[in-house]
């Protein structure tokens, strides 16, 4: 299949790498792909480096013909199968361009967010008429979608986002002298249970939540020590020292900043949190599963679809502080449940989240809006 993925978000997480690995691990199957972003963005960026057939586009307001036109050559130059947006914003982009270029391809909506607000106005109802699927990365975001868009239940199907299983190791196969240095620089040693936090620091990840809990379990006697990894948001990374200061926590709080090998982390640690408030996805909690790590997640948004409490993981109530203190004692305690809960969640994430099957899913829905197409005269699939 001819498959052209696009986005015109300026952001650079896991919704904008997401089409890039996609395009590239798709055309390893024997697929022809191209990636469609926006000029001067993080993607754009990354692909100009990247072995990987891409366009960039300049694209400005909302409706915006000319960006439209310029698709539209595009669309018709590549001749797509399917066009995979992974932003909402580009369906008016979308539609506008195939209105164009005159092509009747599948389209396809890739959620990686959760929606809000009341969409179900004439333009919305327009432009989500056009899809002929639209994915969800989980079933809290379908459930938002369906509250929101004017969509049918059917017309939502919840796919997982596919990880390269292959990146990810155990503390076991990272080696005993390499994870002693990494373990040093994060300020533990072999006598400590090393806590952490991955991802940006922003409120709404719950780094403050963490250090909370961690107030609580000051002086109970465990070796406990905390590393908080990743950039900051804007000043939030003060705000949280100055947490950390008025807790007395400075001493076993780390801060690292932004780090290129997360997944070496991932190997240090020995218990993973993931505080994150209605996360939509949780890739974090997922390669923290897939390096073999007890998980201690919130209950809230997707990530009790990763994390079942007590038997790959632990959930705790959101922003309680005294129940995630809990939860970290009793894993610190007891390395045998670490032991137990770790490897439970690399069995489950290897079986639901390795790439290749999520691929063999795609390829399905793929293939059934397609077929769907042939037979219904260029209408959506059911």
């Amino acid at each position: 299949m001819r498959l052209m993925h696009l986005t015109s978000s300026g952001g650079w997480g896991g919704r904008e790498m997401y089409p890039r690995t996609l395009a590239a691990v798709q055309r390893e199957r024997g697929h022809t792909t191209i990636v469609v972003a926006k000029r001067y963005t993080p993607l754009a960026r990354s692909l100009a480096e990247a072995d990987i057939r891409h366009r960039i586009l300049r694209v400005g307001p909302y409706l915006d013909p000319p960006a439209a036109l310029a698709l539209s050559r595009v669309m018709r130059e590549f001749n797509p199968d399917v066009i995979h947006i992974h932003l909402s914003r580009d369906l008016a982009l979308v539609r506008m361009a195939l209105a164009f270029c005159g092509l009747r391809p599948a389209v396809i909506l890739h959620k990686h967010i959760a929606s809000a607000g009341n969409k179900r106005d004439f333009l919305h109802r327009y432009l989500y008429g056009g899809m002929d699927k639209v994915i969800a990365v989980s079933e809290f975001v379908r459930q938002s979608l369906l509250a929101s868009c004017p969509l049918e239940p059917d017309e939502v199907e919840v796919l997982f986002n596919g990880v390269d299983t292959r990146q990810f190791i155990p503390a076991a196969e990272l080696g005993t002298q390499e994870r002693k240095r990494i373990r040093a620089e994060l300020g533990a040693d072999d006598n400590s249970v090393l806590v952490g936090v991955i991802g940006r620091l922003d409120p709404r990840k719950g780094q403050q939540w963490l250090i909370r809990a961690g107030g609580v379990l000051a002086g109970s006697g465990r070796e406990l020590r905390y590393a908080l990894v990743g950039a900051s948001e804007q000043d939030y990374r003060a705000e949280l020292e100055a947490l950390v200061a008025k807790l007395g926590l400075a001493a076993v709080v780390k801060f690292t900043g932004h780090r290129t090998d997360s997944r070496r982390l991932y190997a240090s640690l020995d218990i993973l949190v993931v505080p994150s408030f209605e996360e939509a996805f949780g890739l974090v909690a997922v390669e923290g599963m897939l390096s073999g790590l007890p998980v201690i997640a919130s209950n809230s948004g997707a990530l009790p679809e990763f994390v079942e409490g007590g038997v790959n993981g632990l959930l705790v109530e959101l922003n309680d502080d005294c129940a995630l203190a809990g939860a970290i004692a009793r894993l610190a305690d007891k390395p045998e449940l670490r032991a137990s809960l770790g490897s439970s969640a690399h069995q489950w994430a290897r079986g639901n989240l390795e790439m290749g099957l999520v691929l063999e899913r795609l390829d399905g829905l793929y293939t059934r809006c397609l077929e769907g197409r042939k037979m219904l005269g260029s209408r959506p699939c059911e």
